[in-house]
Formats: structure tokens, C-alpha cells, sequence
């Protein structure tokens, strides 16, 4: 799609720099609007993948903290839920 549009986009501008038309002025305008289009949407791919790997970091550091806090836990004496999260039960057999 961003090869078709950018290249539809550069022959329309350069057939309207040689002919001067209302209806190229409208198609020109549309392939800029989908020029910004493209521009929103990496911009929105960028956000995205940051935004994912700061939940999976903070993901990763509370992992770390229940798993502490279950072993202090233990160690005192106390017992655990015998049904952990799913999210836990594949960290701790990987770091264990």
C-alpha cells in the first residue's frame, strides 16, 4: 500500500506541475491526506511498541516481588493458595 500510494502520489504531482485541472487539485490533497495517514499510523506503532515493553518490564519487576513476598511468607510459617496465577507458575519454573 505505501509503495502504490507514495508512487501514485509523486506522478500525480509531477502530471500537475505540466496540467493544471480542479480534479487533480482533489486528488493531490487526498494522496496527501493519506501521506499524513501513513505518518499517524507509525507514529502510533512507535507508541504502541514502548508502551508494551514498559507494561512487560513492570510485569517482570512484580513478578519478582510476589515471588520475594511468597517466600518470606514460607519461610514464617505460612501457607500459599494452592492455585497460582498462570502468569507466575511459568516464571518460577524458569528461574527456579
Amino acid at each position: 500500500l505505501d509503495l502504490f500510494v507514495v508512487t501514485v502520489s509523486l506522478a500525480l504531482e509531477i502530471t500537475f506541475r505540466v496540467v493544471h485541472k480542479d480534479i487533480l487539485h482533489d486528488l493531490v490533497g487526498i494522496l496527501i491526506l493519506f501521506r499524513v495517514w501513513r505518518f499517524v499510523r507509525i507514529g502510533h506503532g512507535l507508541v504502541a511498541s514502548s508502551t508494551f515493553e514498559l507494561q512487560e518490564i513492570k510485569m517482570h519487576e512484580l513478578k519478582h516481588y510476589v515471588m520475594g513476598v511468597e517466600e518470606m511468607v514460607t519461610q514464617c510459617g505460612g501457607e500459599l493458595p494452592k492455585e497460582r496465577p498462570s502468569v507466575l507458575m511459568a516464571d518460577s519454573k524458569s528461574e527456579h
